[in-house]
């Protein structure tokens, strides 16, 4: 048990803890998500349209950096002098535009405004256009089909897994709802000075984010504010509560940060080009954590 905990700190110390020892830059990443809907009432979303759309962005856009499904389309383009990058989430149906880290965010927005504006044009002619909603607006119609990789099969196969955990009533019936629910990231870079009042302040910081930008009202009357954190938190990934949403703890030092990071669960595994998705026993992870 010694020699796992001490190769798992090892591991974690390379991943996450080594990076906070270079000097600390200005640089701000940013991801924002969209829904993609057919604007005819109780269509789904057409594919074929989106890869169409896909084609005419990136025939303006030098994402060259090309990463295809297993039918052959795209579905992860990158720019390789910016960082940006182009790719859907789970599905798609639902359309990710991602920064590289930069310092100057007029910069982002001005890339922004134009990927955006190419996007709803060419979406547009396909009859078709993203929203900004956290849910997409024809979850209950679109085809939930994951993207063809690995990858996406293995997540949607693991939180289908959930009946093998009791049927307790913190799991909701929507495995599915990583192909239709949206969010938005920030990552600030830090370092060892300022890593754990970062993560306390926006900690602070994460309901009032969620109430006003997760924009998801979810349920038979949008009864539900938040969606998305509550379909995430009530689906396998919370079976570990430590895996979602906020710390639950004030963080005082990094070791603080080892200790709850140890805490969580792995739920896959990536063997050669294999991607698995493993048996999840929060219990005994617990269990052993504190032994």
């Amino acid at each position: 048990m010694r020699n796992q905990i001490t190769t798992l700190q090892d591991a974690l110390e390379t991943r996450f803890f080594a990076p906070l020892r270079r000097p600390r830059t200005r640089r701000v990443g940013v991801e924002l998500e969209f829904p993609i809907w057919n604007r005819t009432p109780g269509t789904p979303t057409d594919f074929a349209a989106v890869h169409a759309a896909t084609d005419d962005f990136l025939s303006r856009f030098p994402f060259s950096d090309q990463v295809r499904d297993d039918t052959g389309n795209i579905y992860r383009a990158t720019d390789p002098n910016t960082g940006d990058e182009l790719s859907f989430d789970c599905s798609y149906n639902t359309l990710e535009i991602s920064f590289g880290p930069d310092e100057n965010l007029i910069e982002t927005h001005r890339r922004f405004t134009a990927y955006y504006a190419a996007l709803q044009e060419a979406l547009g002619r396909q009859g078709h256009a993203l929203t900004g909603t956290g849910i997409n607006p024809r979850w209950r119609e679109n085809r939930p089909d994951p993207i063809g990789n690995g990858r996406y099969r293995m997540l949607l196969h693991h939180l289908k897994s959930y009946s093998k955990y009791g049927g307790s009533p913190r799991f909701h019936d929507h495995p599915e709802f990583g192909l239709f629910s949206c969010a938005s990231q920030t990552q600030v870079d830090a370092d060892e000075e300022t890593v754990v009042p970062l993560i306390n302040a926006f900690n602070l910081l994460e309901p009032f984010k969620a109430v006003l930008f997760a924009n998801s009202p979810f349920g038979k009357q949008n009864e539900t504010l938040c969606g998305r954190d509550s379909l995430w938190s009530k689906s396998l990934h919370g079976l570990n509560p430590h895996n979602c949403g906020m710390y639950g703890v004030t963080v005082r030092s990094l070791a603080d940060v080892m200790g709850y990071l140890e805490s969580t669960s792995i739920y896959c595994v990536e063997r050669g080009e294999s991607i698995e998705s493993i048996a999840l026993d929060y219990g005994s992870a617990e269990e052993e954590r504190h032994a």
